[in-house]
């Protein structure tokens, strides 16, 4: 905990954010305490959660994806003794009645079967992607987000 014991600092990566932010009247009625999202930015950025862990910033809820988590539990950024799964979210796609297959393999299947469509791809992930084939991702990636306290 921080040392103000009527708050919770939290820090949350962007994808969980809504969802967190809806929560948040009712964690504060259960609590009594005041939810203080400190950042919400998983990239690269001074005020981006890594960096401000690397800085030894104080959080008492750390949210993000499983995969990060992972890691900064290794780096020693987080305690792994509370990390808890509180989500899991989807991800898919469609393909509009009567038009063709698209007949997506992989993530350059993918990205051409969004341009085709006049789509800008603004949410493809790597080709090297986590433990997961580009099909899996595509049609149904689960990203598990993980939450727990910062390392003391």
């Amino acid at each position: 905990m921080t040392t103000t014991t009527n708050e919770f600092r939290v820090m949350t990566s962007g994808a969980f954010t809504a969802a967190y932010k809806a929560l948040i009247p009712q964690l504060e009625r259960l609590t009594g305490k005041t939810v203080v999202t400190v950042t919400t930015s998983i990239g690269t950025g001074d005020s981006s959660i890594p960096n401000r862990l690397k800085r030894g910033e104080v959080a008492d809820i750390v949210i993000v994806a499983d995969g990060v988590l992972r890691q900064f539990i290794a780096d020693g950024l987080v305690l792994a003794d509370d990390a808890t799964t509180i989500a899991r979210s989807m991800m898919g796609f469609a393909v509009r009645a009567g038009a063709p297959d698209p007949a997506v393999r992989n993530v350059e299947d993918l990205r051409r079967a969004l341009l085709a469509a006049g789509q800008r791809p603004s949410a493809i992930p790597p080709a090297k992607a986590a433990n997961t084939s580009p099909l899996n991702w595509c049609s149904a990636s689960a990203s598990q987000h993980r939450c727990c306290r910062k390392a003391a």
